[in-house]
Parts: C-alpha cells; sequence; structure tokens
C-alpha cells in the first residue's frame, strides 16, 4: 500500500469523524463496519508508537459466528472489535485488546464513540416511534372499541356484583394459584377407637366430664375434597374493568410520545421514555391476556367445577355449624347450576345469572404488535 493511498484514507476518515455532530449529522453517519477485514488499508503491521490513534469503525460479527483477526493477537480471536485509523493505515483490534493495549485516554475516547453510536440509535428509533404515532393512536381506538373489551367488563361486573361470596372464594383461589379444594371436617373413627382403648377403664368417665362440660366427645379429622383446577385465573384475580386501565395507559403511552416529540432531549432522556413506553406495553399486555382468559374461566368444564365447588363449600359451611349446634345437618340442595358456558346462582324467580356469549372472540393484538416493533430494543443502524 502506497504512501499516497495512506494519506487519501487519513484525510477521508479525519473528514467523517463523529466528534461534535448534532443529531441531524449523526443520522446519516455510519459507525458500524459490517464487515471489517474487506476495509481498504487494513495492516497488520503494530501500531508505530508516535502516531495517534482514532476511533472509527465498530464491528460485531458474532451474529456470523466470525472471529476477526487482531492487530495485537495476531490471530482471529474476537468478534466484537474496532477498526482504529493511524496515519500508517487501519488495525483491526479486538475491544479489549483496546483497552489494554490503548491507555486511559483512549478508553474515554471509546466512551464517547459508543455515546454517540447510541445516540445515533437513540434519534433513529425515535424519529420511527414518532412516525408510528397515527398508528399507534388508531390501534388504541380500535382496541377501545372492541366487543371483546365490552363483553370483559360486563361479565366481571356481573360476577362480582351476582356471585358475592362465591366470586370472593374463587378469587382467593386464583391469588394463590391453587386448585379447587374443599376442606371438610369428618368424624375420625380411628383417633376415637385408639382413645378408647387408651383411657381403658377410665373412658366412660372422662366421656361423662366432657358432656357435662358442654365440649363434643367427637374427634374430627380434615380432609380436602378436591375438585378440579381453576382455568382463567386471571379473570377472577381481576377487579378493575380493561376499560378503565386501557384509558390510563393510553393517557400515559400520549403523554410520553408528546415528551420524545420534543427536540434536544438527551440521551438519557429519550431512554428513560422509551423504558417508560416499555412498562406500558407489558401492562397493555396482562391487559390482553385477561381478554384471552375470557374463554377459559368461561368453558363448560370449568364453570362445572366452580359450581361442584361452590356447592360443596356451602353443603360443608352448614354441616360445621349442625354439628357446632350438636343437631342433625338438614337435607342440602344444590344452589349453583352450570350449564354450557352459563353459571346460576339460584332457583327462584330471579337467580344470578351469567353466560358467555358464543360469539365472543379476544381482540386482536395489533396494537401490541405496533408498539413493540417501534419500540424494538433490538435496533442497531
Amino acid at each position: 500500500m502506497s504512501t499516497n493511498t495512506v494519506d487519501t484514507l487519513f484525510e477521508q476518515s479525519a473528514e467523517r469523524s463523529w466528534r461534535g455532530m448534532n443529531e441531524e449529522m449523526l443520522l446519516n453517519f455510519q459507525f458500524t463496519a459490517s464487515d471489517p477485514e474487506s476495509l481498504d488499508g487494513i495492516t497488520e503491521d503494530p501500531p508505530p508508537p508516535d502516531e495517534d490513534p482514532e476511533i472509527e469503525f465498530r464491528y460485531n460479527m458474532a451474529g456470523r459466528g466470525e472471529r476477526v483477526r487482531c492487530v495485537y493477537c495476531k490471530h482471529p480471536n474476537h468478534f466484537k472489535g474496532i477498526v482504529v485509523r493511524y496515519r500508517s493505515g487501519r488495525r483491526l483490534v479486538g475491544r479489549d485488546c483496546a483497552l489494554t493495549h490503548h491507555g486511559v485516554e483512549f478508553e474515554k475516547d471509546l466512551i464517547d464513540f459508543e455515546a454517540a453510536f447510541e445516540r445515533q440509535s437513540l434519534a433513529r428509533r425515535r424519529r420511527a416511534l414518532m412516525a408510528a404515532r397515527p398508528k399507534i393512536f388508531q390501534d388504541f381506538t380500535d382496541l377501545k372499541t372492541d366487543p371483546a373489551v365490552e363483553t370483559h367488563d360486563r361479565l366481571m361486573k356481573s360476577w362480582r356484583q351476582g356471585f358475592g361470596y362465591v366470586a370472593v372464594g374463587v378469587a382467593d383461589v386464583a391469588r394463590r394459584d391453587e386448585r379447587l379444594k374443599v376442606t371438610k371436617i369428618e368424624r375420625d373413627e380411628a383417633a376415637e377407637r385408639e382413645r378408647k382403648q387408651r383411657l381403658g377403664d377410665r373412658f366412660e368417665e372422662e366421656r361423662r366430664k366432657t358432656k357435662a362440660a358442654g365440649k363434643p366427645w367427637q374427634l374430627y379429622k380434615s380432609v380436602d375434597l378436591d375438585v378440579g383446577p381453576l382455568d382463567g385465573v386471571v379473570f377472577f384475580k381481576n377487579g378493575i374493568p380493561i376499560s378503565t386501565r386501557l384509558e390510563a395507559i393510553h393517557e400515559a403511552v400520549r403523554a410520553e410520545l408528546i415528551t420524545l416529540a420534543n427536540d434536544g432531549l438527551t440521551s438519557r432522556q429519550i431512554s428513560t421514555g422509551f423504558r417508560k413506553l416499555a412498562e406500558k406495553v407489558d401492562e397493555l399486555a396482562r391487559e390482553f391476556d385477561l381478554l384471552d382468559a375470557l374463554a377459559e374461566a368461561f368453558s363448560a368444564g370449568n364453570l362445572a367445577n366452580i359450581a361442584k365447588w361452590a356447592n360443596a363449600q356451602a353443603e360443608e359451611q352448614a354441616r360445621r355449624e349442625a354439628v357446632v349446634e350438636n343437631r342433625k345437618p338438614e337435607p342440602f340442595y344444590p344452589r349453583f347450576f352450570a350449564d354450557g358456558q352459563s353459571l346460576r346462582w339460584g332457583t327462584g324467580r330471579h337467580p344470578a345469572t351469567i353466560t358467555l356469549p358464543d360469539v365472543y372472540r379476544p381482540a386482536p393484538r395489533t396494537l401490541l404488535s405496533t408498539l413493540k416493533e417501534a419500540l424494538s430494543l433490538d435496533y442497531e443502524p
């Protein structure tokens, strides 16, 4: 490589310095070398000690699985590195080697270089986000008016208001992520036989003393009746209408987009805005999960389990009250009835009934896809 060629490369590289560029200039600046070993002016000669290094490009070949030859290691040893410009030519340096061989001042330059690269990435992402605003707002409007949202909120209100203590009990099961179980109290005949054998001749005397004191003589044990799993648990945990939360998320997203539209924001301010929007995307995903869970919550099998569980709970409560009052339990008649995607409480003229429409369809996740694409954290120019 001739001296003239090196001088030309040096002057051209100096003209493309990343230092001091404003955002508009950074947007069109090339920080990354996609194939660093093919650049003109690459030399494997050791850098001359009397020449100042200048960071020109960065590279990351991990995605291709190709290691790049480092001027210091003398063999392909690094996926990530930088192209360092000297007056005598370009050198490829692994990132760790660059910090090891070039010292503190060079490390400061590298930090500034990476900060400029990050700023470019943030600026491009911000502009892409601004361009996506009309679609984001339209997708919000479409979601808030989707029939699935109204169906969910209406059923949630009917469930909580019409099914009272059963709704509270199912919510407790859902929050503990447990199965539908009923703890029943049964006579422990084995324990009573063991007691009688242990007391021997004192058995009758102890029995009379216990009854005279008004205490129960029978022994009982707890037995769990496993009714089955609870599906669609997020519906039963929920207590706030989706329409209310969507409005709050929409307003928060709108506020962040207005902030990010301002010129002169620092990289930290832009990053903070993207982080807050990403948090809202997570919140939005939970709302879609609620809409999806409705079909599971109101499946025929799940409602049958809930009806069986609620009846068993009511029967057990009545039986315990009878035991405490030392009387025979009255005959128990079911109070809850499942029929397909419907659940009914009561048999009178005005029973509480809740039904999922046959035509129910969860809302499409279009808004979620739009926001995730606009906020993509994997973007690299």
